[in-house]
């Protein structure tokens, strides 16, 4: 599986969500097109990210339990 660096996940978040922003604030007809073919673009790296965001902080807690639970009293 290719692993993409953690900057490089950043700016495509960032750059989503300023996507976003600049959707929201009410761009001529023209901009907003263009602004809406890159946010569906990134849609679903975003997306993936996200998931694999709370798929990581799930596990993470996942295993403090299972180190809580075999620790012992």
């Amino acid at each position: 599986m290719a692993r993409l660096p953690t900057q490089k996940i950043r700016e495509l978040e960032r750059r989503y969500g300023e996507v976003e922003a600049r959707m929201s604030a009410g761009p001529d007809a023209e901009t907003y097109v263009k602004l809406a073919s890159e946010y569906s673009e990134l849609q679903p790296l975003v997306t993936g990210i996200r998931d694999l965001h709370k798929a990581q902080a799930e596990r993470a807690d996942l295993e403090a339990m299972l180190a809580d639970r075999f620790a012992g009293p």
